[in-house]
């Protein structure tokens, strides 16, 4: 992709600044280190000597995602007003695509990602493990990111090393404290930590956005692609790998038709069973004591469960999609790191490192509502039961908040199929109102002398095939809209 034009990016960073640019900066490198189709960036050097990245926003770039946008949302409303799909099908897909590609423009969002990720990150105490490139945020806008420059190696590097066995280069990572092993390690344990531990995730960890940095501290240049998770969606992910990592694969499965609920019209049974068979396999993969590509990583799990259920007619959504792609993305890099990793085994120590992190969290809870040392033999053991009561409020939470997945396509079809039909009707009576008054108007108008046009008009209306043919389109096209909703 060529660049922008040099004259129209140092307006565009002189407008961030809001400064002359010769008082913010001593040099600008004139050429591009990458040009993408939503932005191009150079590098420069501040007056404080610090080196920087400075992204420039494209100008078309928002027009053309609108355009591309606007299309695409025209396509879907064709597919759902003729009723190829279910009506009402692509509403979330369009509402999430929208926000997804306006965060992805807006680099004030993305510098409050990079913030919102290192404090995260401090407050776990693994900021010395992991954390943002930091961004200059007085020196930013909308349109232009100026972040720090990055030293280090390329994680994409690191894992063309790794698989071609480049002597040379591993032993020059070596030398500044990397060890491919350990940092696929740190690289599952970031993934598990930002999808199960906050509320803020990268959901799209690519090798050409991550930086290593000396002693395998891992540095995510760009979070402009992020997704956010609630508590719920958080706790039935996790819940998921727990239970298989207990050889629990009906627990597993519960997990994940909880996660994806609400559910349609289907054999709840059988979807259970070939949900059971499939994860089956996937998780004697990740047993075998001979280990194979998949065995290695989750791909097996998310993909028995994801593809299963959409066979039997489950619809996953894209928020549930986009955490299963960030897990295989993150395990593809792991795996890439170290291709003898065991990931259960892996993910039973992150457990363990979670567990002393939510007990480090409670502990600074109670000190800031408490405080002093008289409270702290009463709060360690208020953390131990309340370990134990958050375990057994899960099951509460799900039996009390959620309707078991048996019944929950009952609750919701009955209620659309009425409601789509007092609208068909409703719609129905108030064209034929029209259609009466009309034809009452028309004979008063041309003089029939009617002595009751009103009567004379409703016969005619009623009586006419035209009204009884358009009764019958409507009535089909709601059976089908209510067919799609039971299906």
């Amino acid at each position: 992709m060529p660049p922008m034009a040099l004259d129209d990016s140092l307006e565009r960073i002189e407008q961030a600044v809001r400064r002359p640019l010769e008082e913010v900066f001593s040099a600008i490198d004139p050429e591009p280190i990458l040009s993408t189709t939503v932005l191009t960036a150079y590098q420069a050097i501040l007056s404080s000597g610090d080196k920087v990245v400075i992204n420039v926003r494209r100008p078309e770039s928002v027009a053309a995602f609108a355009a591309e946008l606007y299309s695409l949302k025209i396509l879907l409303g064709i597919l759902e007003f003729f009723t190829v799909v279910r009506p009402g099908f692509f509403t979330h897909l369009r509402r999430e695509l929208e926000s997804m590609l306006t965060d992805e423009l807006d680099f004030v969002k993305t510098a409050r990602h990079h913030r919102i990720f290192n404090r995260e990150l401090k407050r776990a105490r693994l900021d010395h493990r992991y954390r943002a490139a930091v961004v200059y945020s007085e020196l930013s806008n909308a349109e232009v990111m100026i972040s720090e420059f990055v030293p280090g190696f390329w994680l994409g590097e690191v894992l063309a090393a790794v698989r071609s066995g480049d002597a040379a280069f591993l032993a020059q990572l070596a030398g500044a404290g990397i060890e491919p092993q350990r940092l696929a390690r740190r690289t599952l344990q970031l993934s598990w930590w930002s999808l199960f531990e906050t509320y803020l995730f990268c959901a799209e960890p690519l090798p050409a956005n991550v930086v290593v940095e000396a002693d395998n501290r891992l540095v995510m240049l760009n979070l402009s692609d992020t997704g956010e998770g609630t508590v719920k969606s958080r706790e039935l992910q996790e819940r998921v790998l727990a239970k298989l990592a207990r050889d629990d694969v009906s627990g597993a499965v519960e997990a994940y038709l909880h996660w994806v609920a609400p559910l349609p019209l289907v054999d709840i049974v059988d979807l259970r069973q070939q949900l059971e068979t499939n994860l089956w396999d996937a998780l004697f993969a990740l047993r075998d004591p001979v280990l194979d590509e998949r065995g290695c990583t989750s791909r097996e799990v998310w993909r028995a469960l994801a593809s299963t259920a959409t066979e039997c007619g489950v619809p996953v959504r894209l928020e549930v999609a986009q955490r299963m792609r960030a897990a295989l993305l993150y395990d593809d890099l792991a795996v890439g790191l170290n291709p003898s990793l065991r990931l259960l085994k892996e993910f039973d120590r992150y457990r363990r490192g979670a567990a002393k992190r939510e007990l480090r969290r409670r502990k600074r809870d109670l000190r800031k509502s408490y405080g002093g040392d008289a409270q702290r033999a009463a709060a360690n053991v208020t953390l131990r039961a309340g370990s134990a009561v958050e375990r057994a409020g899960f099951l509460f939470e799900v039996l009390s908040r959620q309707v078991p997945p048996e019944f929950q396509p009952m609750t919701v079809k009955g209620a659309y199929a009425a409601s789509v039909l007092i609208r068909t009707v409703a719609m129905g009576g108030a064209l034929l109102a029209v259609a009466i008054a009309g034809v009452t108007g028309w004979l008063t108008w041309s003089g029939e002398g009617a002595p009751d046009p009103v009567a004379v008009a409703t016969s005619m209306v009623f009586g006419s095939p035209l009204t009884w043919l358009l009764a019958m389109c409507g009535f089909a096209v709601a059976l089908r809209r209510i067919s799609f909703r039971l299906d």
